[in-house]
């Protein structure tokens, strides 16, 4: 394709195409989510019907030409080498997916869209869903299911409210899974988990130590306070224009395209643990790598490349696990709540067996069942189904992510235990390191 020399830098048009798409997660929060929660936690209706104010504002005919236009002047380019143009071009196809995916969300919303058209609507918008986020494994969800059903105490007889939603969730989950014979599934080597437990210390232990053991927990004052504290003392001018700013989200966000670490205005407060936690999680993975990918001459390396969020998301949940020395694979409510709805089950049938797990994973004997824990629960699993349907209140998949990233990133590490260079390229920017392509393309880039 012959180049063009335009006057924009590269840098530029890629810096407006990031401006002129809606990132998925800040466009599918409902406007109306308090109310519908309320009505579903009482009873009112079986399925929330949500409000989706930011997706109702968006042109996405509009987006979808800029982006196109966009990538077509990227292509030309003199300015950008011939050997990143196909991940810009993979980029692009990534991205105008992701606008078609929130334009399906939203017209299936719509009142006008007939029976025929909602058919053929909902085929594709599955298709995309799977495409960029994948979907559940079968053997996986039924696996992660039936060992979390079998690691359940089962309740004391004398527990008249324990025993009966016992009882209720034998009755929701089907027999094959309740009797499943375990198969075991992946788990790192000891000495891996041990080694990347030193990696943690040596990586974060400046950061860490802005949150030291204290009585009580963080507000989320303090933890704006603390992440803000890391961000200017230990990153000083490689923060560059990085900001720690308060928004209306439900949790801690790292804005790689905005160069935002985003701090709920309300929220929890977090222990000590939890805290450091996030500080690994946030600021030692999503935050550094993009700092890492702002110093090369790719852009996409501040971002992500094309694919890379499992490995990214998957990493920070494996580091928050390795600091404290353990296996414990994360996001498996998440996965077998997927599962749920990938076969057939309604929002209420996945929520009515995801809060009973979760208030029968804590019970303990001669302890009563409150009304307040099973309320406690109920809210949890609804928040939690609501995460895998909150695209226009269809599946949306990308928080399989956290299970799938992390048992990636452990194979990976298993395989390369103890070698320094395979473990800087999986921190060198936003890209997977189990993925050849990505690895290639980082080892061509140029530090500026």
């Amino acid at each position: 394709m012959e180049t063009l020399n335009v006057s924009r830098t590269p840098a530029e048009i890629f810096n407006e195409a990031q401006a002129a798409i809606t990132r998925p997660v800040n466009a599918f929060v409902p406007a109306n989510a308090d109310e519908q929660q309320h009505l579903f936690l009482e009873g009112t209706i079986d399925v929330p019907d949500h409000h989706y104010d930011k997706l109702d504002a968006i042109d996405f005919e509009s987006v979808d030409t800029r982006l196109g236009e966009l990538a077509n002047e990227i292509a030309q380019h003199s300015e950008v080498p011939e050997r990143y143009k196909p991940i810009y071009e993979a980029y692009f196809e990534e991205t105008r997916l992701k606008n078609r995916f929130m334009q399906l969300s939203h017209a299936l919303k719509q009142e006008s869209v007939d029976d025929a058209q909602k058919q053929d609507l909902e085929a594709e918008h599955q298709a995309i869903n799977e495409r960029l986020y994948g979907k559940p494994d079968r053997d996986t969800f039924k696996q992660l299911l039936a060992q979390k059903f079998q690691s359940l105490p089962v309740p004391d007889s004398q527990d008249e409210a324990a025993m009966r939603i016992y009882n209720e969730l034998k009755e929701l989950i089907p027999q094959d899974i309740q009797t499943l014979e375990a198969t075991e599934l992946y788990a790192p080597a000891d000495e891996t988990v041990a080694a990347m437990q030193r990696v943690v210390n040596v990586l974060y232990g400046k950061l860490l130590a802005h949150v030291p053991d204290r009585e009580g927990e963080y507000s989320m004052d303090e933890v704006e306070t603390t992440f803000r504290e890391i961000v200017e003392t230990e990153f000083g001018e490689a923060a560059g224009d990085w900001k720690v700013v308060r928004i209306k989200r439900s949790g801690i966000h790292v804005d790689a395209s905005k160069q935002r670490i985003q701090i709920p205005e309300k929220g929890k407060s977090k222990t000590p643990e939890r805290l450091r936690d996030l500080v690994v999680h946030e600021l030692g993975v999503h935050f550094l790598h993009s700092i890492m990918g702002d110093e090369t001459d790719l852009h996409l390396m501040r971002v992500g490349l094309p694919e890379y969020f499992d490995a990214e998301e998957g990493l920070g949940v494996l580091m928050e696990h390795a600091r404290k020395g353990e296996f414990k694979p994360g996001g498996v409510y998440h996965y077998i709540v997927a599962g749920l709805i990938e076969s057939g089950q309604s929002f209420r049938g996945a929520h009515d067996i995801r809060w009973r797990l979760e208030v029968l994973s804590d019970y303990e004997a001669g302890k009563d069942l409150n009304e307040e824990a099973i309320a406690k629960a109920k809210d949890t699993a609804y928040k939690g189904v609501v995460r895998i349907t909150r695209a226009g209140d269809r599946p949306w998949y990308k928080d399989l992510s956290y299970y799938n990233g992390e048992i990636k990133n452990w194979q990976y590490f298993d395989r390369h235990a103890g070698d320094d260079l395979m473990l800087s390229l999986a921190m060198i920017g936003k890209l997977d390191p189990s993925n050849t392509d990505h690895i290639r393309t980082a080892l061509e880039t140029r530090t500026l």
